[in-house]
């Protein structure tokens, strides 16, 4: 059958037939998920249906009868796997049997398959696994040898007759195949079931449910097993369901091999039609042009199948060799055609070149660029006035406003700024704006709007809290005094700042008379919370409300549950009285339909839902006070205890790690019942959390119907804590002990003192201490200053003592920042705060005596180092430690030393910065100059800090006009040296730039009044930094917010001159006109252009009036030479222009503009020079781009489209020139056109076209003869023909062949080495090399096309041979390649097996990826399921395992190697393990798919089999047994099983009953009768059983009552029970209640105190006394007892009903166990072998090769005489040696003397050729001779391919599918070399041997003829007489000789 007829329209034939051939054949490569659909599976089977159609319609008359009941078979099949209605067609089909007939069927669901064989008295019924579990199949190395079927049973016709057996047999069938059971994961997709993801199901619902249920109406029977050898595998991915092979297939062949082998046909008679299909679907797979690789693989396929059947004479056996033949020819048609396309080369016509033409360049792309740039018109513009905006500078209301805005947006302007001002307002000002806010009405408003900064802000915060809530004063705020003690502070005010803070949380702490925190979690009478609460009418009157509330909505919930239980009854009794509407799709999966009337009613019924009520509030007192006081609480408090844990955990303690995930907890103010009455601030931090045990959030908010009041009134069971909502921990756990120090401990740099941390962290170690640990000091530090860095901070009272001491000791390194650091540790960390309010760390600062002392120890440290600016770090040092004298210092004498002090640090460092300066100016090179850079950066930062002092003092050191020039000079200096990225900076910098900043926010004011009162000092620093500068107008400030700016102006403003200066008195920034006067702006810096110039360097430059210019450098020098930089922009783009003195001007060009209209190789790495006057453009190189030179190109431009480039004698072609384009489009296959430069020279008198490939380091050149000559390969031109023969696909390769064809000499190829793409074409690949783009010079391979040895030679290198593997690998098809013979992955293969690819010493890189990058990797993504990353773009044929073993035992061997290596390594790190289990199984799979030789020492040399106990093999199973008693109970209609013995009982585990009239309830079998929910099905199966007879419900309750007893063996007991309702009378006559539920949990009576309460709530007294209202005091649905009723009601009932068991109990008879089980099939599966090895050729019989006389020996052109040397040399020779033999007279030297001897008398003996008839020896009669043995070759060759070939017709199938060892020329040699692993008899060895003496003359005709040809005569003669074999008798004494005389391609001297 065509697949084209085919009914199927949901995917294309191709596909279809694709599915098919994958599932029948079973190919290496298999799909990554399962492709199985209904259509494909029906498709799979009509192709079986007309294969055998076909089949039998060849067969006897007699075969065809056997035959019938098959066919008839696959036609019943066929229309179950489509049928609308399963269930009706399976029924008609089993009713409808007559003898001989046979019914197969496989239940997917299930895994399973049944098969139903009729036979004249009784019907057999068989059932087995289909697939094996995934673990199974891939833990088998080979494949599953299986029995087939399993369980057989034998059923009376009687039974199987019964009209109402097939009706239930069908529907439990039916049922089976859509149900997806516990047997497998279940997985819904689209509203449908479906079989889960990870396994095959387990067959037991067939092959134990069914077989239990048919072994009661029959018996076990004796049948013929089979037993067959199964492939399978199972790929998965991991979104997509595993792939298997199809279970349909399976099944045919199972049915159809069991029942032919049942009939005189026989298993031969199976095989036959397993091959008519193979050839049928081979028809099909040609006629629908299916891809080479499933060809190829069916091909290899039928071959096997054709050696197995041993059918060589009959009919089929020509058929089935056809079909290989047939895909053969389509293999090699495909072949030649890519073949074909690959040898056209693009046309070359030399008369077409125009040279004049094509070297005027066009320049498309730049000329309009660069006439812009010529005709470019600068006009003179006035210089804007500069305009400077910033934000206001605020007050402390400003930032304390309830407007957040302002802070944010000065942040946001500049954050060092913002936070600088707001520091010192609240240094200023807060004070006095507390007791501003306190006397304010609004004083809780502003609190909750304090912004957290500082720790005086959180003084001011608490102080208004604690005057808003004074109840907080009695508990303390959990703040440690002495956590500030670490700080650094080095000025007085600062210090004073702390003190108070410090003074106000003593005072807190001691004030407090609580011992709990207000950050605790506890509730009881003591806790904040509480007393608060117990305070607040406001708090009590929200608890009753939120009460009050939650009653009512309480009360609503009940009745809304009174409501939704009448409308669940109503929807119940609507649905009985309905049924469903089902429709079975075409993929046969049945279905009910959308709008199913009772699946709405169910869907509404089921969504009837109700919401629980959570009583809001914890039934803890206390902890509801709390709840409350957090909903209701004050937001003042709100604000201070979110401010005091952000102050003190963030800041103070911020490597506090969660305790809690953040997921662990909800918010209180997330809580729903709560939310309506919640205050919550916006900047609230701090709620209260509740873990997840509440039942709104651990269980559904809703219930589903039906249910009680307890089940949606619950209480309250949250569990509420303190919680962090940022941090997301509790507050209670993260409030643990604080410590700033780490924050306030400065960090040693790397070096030799890094190791001293622990020094200078703290003060609590002691010189002994210090002095033990000396085995741990550095190797560059001596044990004095390991002791003296140690010690200066040992004892907290004693640092400023060692400070002292190490000043005068002079032992440490002060230069060295980590002293620096040291000393500024001690001499700014505070300390204890003393009871006097002093710091006693500090005391000795106020002692007179102590600060003369300091003060002349750091004038005498200065005067040594005055003269050395590399000692900055040290003056920084003594500048700091003065400061802080002075901030503490008492004495004015000290004070005043102080001054001095200061004042001379500061002149010798500005002197420094000056001479650095003028250092930096002339910098040699970028290194010296960052170097430079970053020094006088530092030292202007020292020099600044001289002025770093407190308020009192800086009067006295700005006070002349020379302190305000050090002070702007040095301020512009830092601004001007510093990077934007202050992080790359060395922490020492950094730290010396962020004290700069700090003091620059300080002077502002300062600086301001000097400049007003006088600008002496301003100028003087202006003209230091501008030697032009001169000032037309006074300094003035601008108006605020713009204050920080000070401005002049040079002249009037109408003049020329007019310039605007502003300086930033913050920021060091000095603008002309509105641009930095030092510092290019960004924009410049970090333009291409200009980083290819300058790299980083920092351009000192000024503001130009040039025309079109902006800057200019200063002072800018090459190799001692001025030039001038310009800087400019023009419409949007950066300008840059040279000038050298008396030179013209230039300007650079952008190289994206040339980068269209010049070579690549001309543009990168250039720079490209405009002359503006001359109009050309010099290409420079990058290393010489300042300098000119003739040797450079240079495109002379013309608008007029005549621009020419040249370079000396040589012009450029323009690349879109035709010329070059022709070029380019023959280099294409190596190198881009962009890196092509193609130039015209003059050579010889003749005018050449020149091509260099600068990336490759190759040239061509063409001298008017229309061929491309190569430069580095003589006599070798580019080839027409650019196919090699191999390599088929691969863009990138060159092919040359020698200019004259005549001379014999090889082509050759040229192949850049490179990443290599591969991308499918056709039924082939196009192969791409991209050479790696980090390589300036590309590699590349030659290779050499030997057309006698049929191969590719290269070089010696293992990359080069590597390569060439893996590009025959990509490159291959499935027919050998024209040159090698071999198919490109054989060629690979025995390359990598080759001695050759382990002759290396090592393995590159490069190596490594290609030995790693051909085999797929085979992972295992689930339990037992592969996933295989197959490389889409090659086919599977190239993706052997074999390559990953070849590759893995090279690696190998390179490891082995590093044994002989001094310094071993790792060997391909990178290189892929594959799983070894996996590999092992694939290779075992895809032995059919290669030549055995190649592959033999990787593959299993013979196919594995691992045996399969499936799971439908029966071994006294319990759930079977069970199925069988209970159905033989049904069978005989009596109770023969234990019924239940207390009903009650077991309604009480049920523990709620539905009555039975809420479900649609039938006796027929579906899935719900397995795990049957009882309590709601009871009282329907009860009636249902009450109406049931034996005659037409026995199968029917067989199979029901069988399911739920062989699901469940504690439903036994209940299945007889339900069969007594049935088989019964007696049941009849009880009636059950009539109740919709019963909830048993209640009991039967209400509890007594519940009982009491409801009386005494309905007592009242008369006179007489208490009496009861009776109408209140009966049970009632509205006061909830009825309950309790209906369950004394349904307990009465269950009595009768147990009654009535007990006495069928004592009637009943019991049976007697009869467990099944069978034997599975062990026949033996042979095995027979399919492959041919090399050694089996040799068995065949050798042909005759005579090896005739050598044609030069018969016609003798040489003198046989010979000319020895003249006597006198050969005397004077002897006299030298003999003289040299006696001067020795160790025993080397004698035997050296020895060695000459020998050689001396080789030279006389040795004869020297003469020609004497020269001209006798013709290249004609060369190549006649050349002709001759040419013939004769061949010829041999003819017949060894004769001998050697295939004979009869697996032989020639094999052949065909490309399994027959390749006759190739290097084969035949290799097994005449002593090391062949394939022995010869003498008479194979004679023939090839002459063979090998007819191709060695061969190569000497060829030698002689390329010699002849050159005119080379006198090596010509040397290879002339060179011929030392004088016959073949002693030729196979040489044999390895021979062999490597051959492959070398030369005469081996012996």
């Amino acid at each position: 059958m065509s697949l084209s007829d085919s009914d199927s329209s949901e995917e294309t034939p191709a596909v279809v037939l694709e599915y098919i051939i994958i599932h029948l054949f079973c190919p290496i490569k298999l799909p990554q998920h399962d492709d199985y659909a209904a259509h494909s599976d029906h498709a799979l089977l009509d192709v079986v249906l007309g294969s055998a159609r076909n089949f039998v319609s060849f067969l006897p008359s007699s075969d065809q009868e056997q035959w019938g009941s098959l066919l008839k078979m696959l036609e019943n099949l066929g229309v179950t796997t489509t049928s609308p209605s399963l269930s009706k067609d399976i029924g008609l089909q089993i009713g409808s049997m007559r003898a001989g007939d046979i019914l197969a069927y496989v239940i997917r669901a299930q895994n399973a398959a049944v098969v139903i064989r009729r036979f004249n008295i009784e019907t057999i019924f068989e059932s087995f696994e289909i697939s094996p579990p995934a673990p199974t199949v891939m833990e088998a190395k080979g494949k599953l040898l299986c029995s087939y079927p399993g369980p057989a049973i034998v059923v009376p016709n009687s039974v199987v007759d019964d009209p109402t057996f097939p009706p239930e047999l069908a529907n439990f069938l039916a049922h089976m195949n859509d149900d997806v059971l516990d047997t497998a994961s279940v997985t819904t997709k689209a509203r449908s079931e479906v079989l889960g993801e990870d396994d095959t199901a387990h067959p037991r619902y067939i092959t134990e449910l069914l077989t239990g249920f048919l072994r009661a109406f029959g018996k076990p029977a004796d049948i013929h097993r089979i037993r067959k050898r199964i492939g399978d595998d199972v790929l998965c991915s991991i979104a997509n369901r595993p792939w298997r092979r199809s279970p349909l297939w399976l099944v045919i062949r199972v049915v159809l091999q069991t029942s032919l082998e049942r009939t005189s046909i026989g298993r031969k008679g199976y095989k036959f039609f397993v091959a008519s299909l193979m050839k049928d679907l081979v028809s099909e797979a040609l006629r629908a042009d299916l891809s080479s690789d499933l060809l190829y693989f069916m091909s290899a396929k039928i071959t096997r199948r054709l050696i197995k059947l041993q059918a060589e004479d009959e009919l089929l056996a020509l058929v089935m060799h056809k079909a290989t033949e047939d895909i053969k020819d389509r293999l090699e048609l495909r072949w030649k055609s890519v073949q074909a396309a690959q040898a056209e080369s693009p046309h070359w016509d030399n008369s077409e070149v125009d040279i004049a033409r094509d070297t005027r360049l066009s320049l498309a792309k730049s000329k309009e660029y660069i006439a812009g740039v010529l005709h470019h018109t600068h006009l003179h513009s006035i210089t804007p006035d500069p305009h400077i905006t910033h934000c206001q500078r605020g007050s402390l209301s400003d930032f304390l406003g309830s407007d957040s805005s302002f802070f944010e947006n000065a942040y946001a302007e500049d954050p060092f700024l913002a936070l600088s001002d707001f520091e010192c307002v609240i240094e200023r000002d807060v004070d006095g704006w507390v007791d501003c806010a306190v006397n304010s009405d609004a004083a809780c408003i502003e609190a909750a709007c304090l912004i957290i900064q500082a720790c005086e802000l959180w003084v001011a915060l608490d102080k208004l809290v604690v005057r808003s809530i004074p109840l907080l004063k009695k508990y303390s705020p959990d703040v440690p005094v002495v956590v500030f003690n670490h700080l650094l502070l080095p000025k007085a005010a600062s210090i004073d700042r702390l003190n108070l803070l410090q003074r106000h949380v003593t005072t807190r702490i001691r004030n407090a008379t609580f011992d709990f925190s207000v950050f605790s979690d506890s509730a009881d009478e003591n806790t904040f919370a509480m007393r608060y609460y117990d305070q607040s009418e406001e708090l009590k009157s929200c608890r009753s409300r939120i009460e009050y509330d939650a009653d009512v909505e309480r009360t609503k919930r009940i009745a809304e549950l009174r409501e939704k239980r009448d409308k669940y009854k109503r929807l119940t009794n609507e649905i009985d009285a309905l049924t469903c509407d089902i429709y079975t799709t075409p993929r046969g999966q049945r279905k009910h339909r959308l709008n199913c009337p009772r699946c709405e009613k169910q869907k509404d019924r089921r969504g009837l839902a109700i919401e629980v009520h959570e009583w809001p509030l914890p039934k803890n007192d206390y902890r509801a006070a709390v709840v409350i006081f957090e909903l209701r609480a004050p937001v003042t408090f709100k604000i201070w205890q979110s401010f005091t844990v952000h102050f003190f955990q963030d800041i103070c303690a911020a490597a506090i790690q969660p305790v809690e995930s953040a997921t662990q907890y909800e918010l209180l103010t997330h809580y729903d019942s709560l939310l309506p009455y919640c205050v919550k601030h916006s900047r609230q931090r701090i709620t209260l959390g509740f873990k997840k045990t509440s039942l709104l959030t651990s269980r559904s908010r809703v219930r589903s119907l039906p249910c009680t009041e307890r089940d949606i009134c619950v209480d309250n069971g949250m569990d509420f804590h303190l919680y962090d909502t940022v941090k997301h921990v509790l507050v209670s756990s993260s409030f643990r002990k604080i410590d700033i120090s780490g924050l306030c401990t400065h960090d040693l740099p790397p070096g030799s003192y890094h190791g001293l941390q622990r020094y200078l962290s703290s003060t609590q170690h002691t010189s002994n201490e210090v002095l033990a640990n000396q085995a741990t000091c550095h190797t560059d530090l001596t044990l004095h200053e390991f002791v003296a860095f140690g010690s200066l901070r040992g004892g907290s009272l004693l640092q400023w003592i060692n400070i002292l001491r190490e000043l005068r000791a002079r032992m440490l390194t002060f230069r060295d920042p980590a002293i620096h650091l040291l000393l500024l540790q001690a001499a700014w960390e505070v300390g204890e705060l003393s009871e006097d309010g002093s710091r006693a760390w500090h005391d000795e600062l106020r002692v007179s005596e102590f600060g003369h002392t300091l003060i002349n120890e750091l004038q005498s440290l200065r005067s040594s180092i005055e003269a050395n600016w590399l000692e900055g770090i040290t003056m920084a040092t003594i500048s700091a430690l003065a400061s802080r004298l002075l901030s503490s210092a008492e004495d004015s004498g000290v004070i005043q030393q102080t001054y001095s002090l200061l004042q001379a640090v500061r002149n010798a460092t500005f002197k420094w910065v000056q001479e650095l300066s003028n250092t930096l100016q002339g910098a040699p090179d970028e290194s010296s100059r960052r170097e430079c850079q970053a020094r006088v950066r530092d030292i202007a930062a020292i020099c600044r800090s001289t002025y770093d002092v407190g308020p009192d003092d800086i009067d006295k050191l700005l006070l002349s006009p020379h302190d305000l020039e050090v002070l702007v000079y040095c301020a512009v200096t830092v601004r001007d040296n510093t990077p934007s990225d202050l992080s790359t900076l060395p922490s020492i910098s950094r730290l010396l730039l962020e004290r700069d900043r700090r003091l620059s926010h300080f002077l502002e004011s300062y600086f301001r009044r000097c400049v007003e009162d006088d600008q002496a000092g301003l100028d003087l620093a202006m003209r230091r930094l501008w030697h032009s500068y001169q000032r037309h107008t006074r300094w003035t400030v601008l108006e605020s917010p713009n204050s920080r700016w000070l401005r002049c102006d040079t002249a009037p403003s109408d003049s020329p001159s007019y310039q605007t200066i502003l300086f930033d008195m913050l920021m060091g920034r000095l603008l002309v006109d509105g641009k930095p006067l030092t510092r290019l702006p960004d924009c410049f810096t970090r333009h291409p252009s200009y980083v290819v110039l300058f790299g980083h360097q920092v351009l000192d430059v000024l503001p130009t009036k040039e025309p079109g210019v902006e800057f200019v450098t200063k002072a800018f020098k090459i190799r001692g030479s001025q030039l001038e930089i310009f800087f400019g922009m023009r419409r949007g783009e950066v300008i840059i222009r040279s000038h050298r003195k008396n030179g013209h001007l230039l300007e650079l060009m952008p190289p994206e503009k040339l980068e269209l209209d010049i070579p690549a190789m001309l543009v990168d790495d250039h720079v490209h020079w405009l002359n503006l006057t001359t109009l050309a453009i010099e290409f420079r190189s990058v290393e010489t781009k300042w300098e000119s030179s003739d040797k450079n190109w240079v495109l002379q431009f013309a608008e007029g489209g005549q621009s020419v480039a040249q370079r000396g004698q040589s012009t450029l072609f323009d690349i879109c020139s035709p010329t070059f384009r022709k070029i380019s489009g023959m280099l294409s296959p190596l190198e881009d056109y962009r890196y092509l430069v193609v130039t015209r020279r003059p050579h010889a008198g003749k005018t050449v076209v020149h091509v260099d490939l600068p990336r490759f380091g190759l040239s061509f050149f063409t001298d008017g003869d229309g061929e491309l000559h190569s430069h580095d390969q003589r006599n070798m031109v580019i080839d027409e023909n650019q196919l090699t023969g191999t390599m088929i696909g691969l863009v990138n390769q060159l092919v040359l062949r020698p200019k004259n064809r005549q001379t014999y000499n090889d082509r050759h190829v040229i192949i850049p080495q490179g990443d290599v793409m591969v991308e499918p074409r056709g039924h082939h690949v196009r192969v791409t090399i991209h050479p790696s783009p980090d390589q300036a010079r590309r590699r590349y391979h030659w290779y050499t096309v030997d057309t006698e040895l049929c191969r590719l030679t290269g070089t010696v290198g293992l990359t080069n041979k590597l390569y060439k593997a893996y590009l025959h690998a990509v490159c291959s098809a499935h027919i050998p390649d024209p040159l090698t013979k071999r198919t490109g992955v054989e060629e690979a293969l025995y390359l990598l097996q080759s001695a050759a690819s382990y002759s290396f010493m090592e393995l590159a890189s490069f190596d490594c990826e290609l030995l790693g990058s051909l085999t797929v990797d085979r992972t295992w993504c689930k339990t037992g399921m592969q996933e295989v990353d197959w490389r889409p773009e090659l086919s599977s044929y190239v993706q052997s395992c074999a390559f990953y073993h070849a590759a893995r035992n090279i690696v190998q061997y390179a490891q082995r190697l590093q044994v002989l290596s001094e310094a071993p390594i790792t060997v391909c790190p990178d290189f892929p393990v594959r799983e070894e289990s996996l590999l092992q199984r694939a290779s075992q799979r895809s032995i059919v798919f290669y030549s055995r030789d190649l592959v033999n020492s990787f593959y299993p040399s013979e196919s594995l089999s691992s045996e399969y106990l499936a799971r439908d093999v029966i071994r006294y199973s319990d759930g079977e047994q069970r199925t069988f008693d209970c159905a033989s109970m049904v069978r005989d209609w009596s109770v023969t099983l234990e019924p239940c013995r207390a009903l009650y009982d077991v309604f009480c585990q049920w523990k709620k009953v539905v009555s039975g009239e809420t479900r649609d309830i039938s006796l027929r079998y579906d899935r719900d009768w397995l795990n049957p929910d009882l309590a709601t099905i009871w009282m329907s199966v009860y009636e249902l059983c009450h109406h049931t007879d034996r005659e037409t419900h026995t199968f029917q309750l067989a199979f029901t009552l069988s399911a739920m007893t062989y699901s469940n063996p504690k439903n036994m007991e209940i299945a007889a029970t339900m069969l007594a309702f049935a088989a019964v009378p007696d049941f009849r006559a009880i009636r059950s209640p009539g109740y919709d539920i019963y909830d048993l949990l209640l009991g039967l009576e209400p509890p007594t105190h519940d009982l009491r309460r409801h009386v005494s709530s309905t007592t009242f007294h008369d006179g007489t006394g208490a009496r009861y209202n009776k109408s209140s005091v009966e049970v009632t649905p509205e006061n909830g007892y009825s309950d309790y009723y209906r369950n004394r009601c349904l307990k009465t009932y269950l009595d009768d009903v147990q009654n009535t068991l007990n006495k069928v109990r004592r009637t009943s008879t019991r049976y007697i166990k009869q467990p099944y089980t069978f034997t599975p099939s062990n026949s033996t599966v042979s095995s027979i072998a399919t492959i041919i090895l090399t050694e089996d050729l040799f068995r065949k019989t050798p042909p005759v090769i005579e090896l005739l006389p050598d044609p030069l020996k018969q016609s003798q052109a040489h003198n046989s005489l010979s000319q020895k040397f003249s006597g006198g040399e050969v005397n004077s020779l002897e006299h030298v040696v003999s003289t040299f033999a006696r001067s020795q007279s160790n025993t080397f030297g004698r035997q050296y003397a020895e060695d000459l001897e020998d050689s001396r008398k080789h030279i006389e003996n040795q004869k020297s050729p003469v020609l004497l008839y020269s001209t006798r020896w013709t290249v004609e009669m060369l190549e006649l001779h050349h002709m001759w043995c040419n013939k004769l070759y061949n010829k041999a060759f003819r017949r060894l391919e004769e001998h050697l070939g295939p004979s009869g017709l697996a032989e020639e199938s094999l052949f065909n599918s490309g399994k027959w060892p390749r006759i190739i020329v290097t084969f035949l040699l290799g097994l005449l070399a002593s090391k062949s692993k394939i022995p010869l008899c003498d008479s194979w060895r004679t023939p090839l041997i002459n063979f090998a003496c007819i191709l060695i003359r061969v190569q000497r005709l060829r030698r002689l003829l390329k010699l002849a040809v050159a005119g080379d005569y006198e090596e010509f003669l040397t290879e002339l007489v060179n011929d030392r074999y004088r016959g073949v008798d002693d030729t196979p004494a040489y044999l390895d000789w021979l062999v490597m005389e051959v492959f070398n391609r030369h005469k081996q001297l012996k």
